[in-house]
């Protein structure tokens, strides 16, 4: 058994729970299933022998990152195999600043989130654990070494920033 087995019993349900949530505010006839998108997590992060895993906070950190990964490759697969036919682009519910509750691009957000990730790594990290992995702050607090009221500030930060970034696509 590897690694990361030892651990997805113990919350393969919540996991699943939170990719249906991602899944659910995309387009309608998305292809990607909640238990597709975690398997595929899974599989990925298997093959990954040298990775350990101290705590379950680790462990969803690590598949926050992968189901983000799957979710874009996905959604670039899509995008370029529609290119010319004015097809839908993957899209993914997000709550923002300016939005409470906001469909955005999903390729516009990785892109986001990689200029993020050059100004401030650890601000990324934060939203991608938000977003892609559905942890509360407190859960963030052992991954990302800060206080619940840091990172809260530093999310809503990082939410502001991605906001405008994604608003200036729009225009």
């Amino acid at each position: 058994m590897s690694k990361i087995d030892r651990w997805l019993p113990e919350f393969y349900d919540e996991l699943r729970r939170v990719a249906a949530a991602q899944l659910q505010q995309e387009r309608v006839g998305h292809t990607l299933a909640p238990t597709a998108l975690v398997h595929e997590a899974y599989l990925r992060l298997a093959k990954i022998e040298q990775m350990t895993f101290e705590n379950e906070a680790r462990v969803k950190a690590a598949f926050a990152g992968e189901m983000r990964r799957v979710l874009v490759d996905h959604a670039r697969g899509r995008n370029a195999a529609k290119r010319g036919g004015g097809a839908a682009r993957e899209r993914l519910s997000v709550c923002l600043p300016a939005a409470p509750e906001q469909a955005v691009d999903l390729v516009a957000l990785d892109d986001a989130l990689e200029e993020l990730k050059e100004l401030d790594p650890r601000d990324a990290e934060i939203v991608q654990l938000h977003i892609f992995g559905g942890l509360s702050l407190k859960e963030m607090e052992p991954i990302v070494e800060l206080s619940t009221k840091t990172i809260g500030l530093r999310l809503r930060f990082a939410l502001s920033f991605l906001a405008k970034r994604l608003g200036e696509g729009d225009g």
